[in-house]
């Protein structure tokens, strides 16, 4: 009884989701041990129709990914930009020194990109978080501005210089990116960098329709030995 009371005890230490992966594990390996022992007992043959049909399935569902996500594009575009300025309305708080992540983030992006708010300094009017905090004399934040130095944004942001010191009261296109969009500015670069996704999808689609192809040439011989040696 003692014994029993230690075992249940030791058992208790664990939380449930410990439990539960212990649990998947052992399954796991349960599996792999009767999968193996039955790929040794039946032909080469049929591990490679298994494999093949595997890799022919998985070419399915990249193909399929890929439709859906094309003719969802648009609506998932308009919901994430939606998403976005609700976001900077109710959050941004415009401080440099923010621990806030989406402020930091859409700083990141003004920053890195050269832009200013989602479609363009207008969005920061409804931004009530830093309309709060902000000077009356303040129309954009200051990572909208132009910088002489930005790059050390990432790692002293005290040592940044302005081009212009007054372009947060006064932005123009030349001391500032106040008229343009972060959304547009990141698909621009999205789009540049597009041709190389594409490449890789293309090679990765590639050395699996050759997997599929080996695979059935494989079949094949084999099929063609054993034949013959009956």
């Amino acid at each position: 009884m003692h014994k029993m009371n230690k075992i249940f005890f030791e058992l208790n230490q664990y939380k449930t989701y410990d439990l539960l992966v212990l649990w998947s594990f052992y399954n796991c390996q349960i599996f792999m041990y009767c999968y193996v022992y039955y790929c040794q007992r039946h032909s080469k043959r049929l591990i490679f129709f298994q494999y093949c049909a595997v890799m022919v399935a998985i070419l399915f569902v990249q193909i399929a990914a890929v439709v859906i996500a094309a003719i969802f594009q648009n609506k998932v575009t308009d919901d994430l930009k939606a998403f976005l300025k609700s976001r900077l309305s109710a959050q941004y708080e415009g401080s440099i020194k923010t621990n806030d992540p989406f402020s930091l983030g859409l700083d990141v992006a003004q920053i890195q990109f050269d832009c200013c708010g989602i479609d363009n300094y207008m969005d920061f009017l409804s931004a009530t978080r830093w309309q709060d905090r902000k000077n009356a004399s303040t129309i954009i934040p200051l990572t909208c501005c132009n910088f002489i130095n930005k790059d050390v944004y990432y790692t002293d942001y005290h040592s940044l210089d302005l081009e212009d010191p007054s372009c947060q009261n006064s932005p123009t296109d030349q001391n500032s990116n106040f008229r343009k969009g972060c959304w547009n500015a990141i698909l621009e670069y999205a789009n540049d960098k597009a041709i190389y996704i594409i490449a890789v999808g293309v090679a990765i689609g590639v050395v699996e329709v050759l997997c599929v192809v080996v695979a059935a040439c494989l079949i094949l011989a084999i099929r063609k030995t054993n034949e013959e040696s009956s």
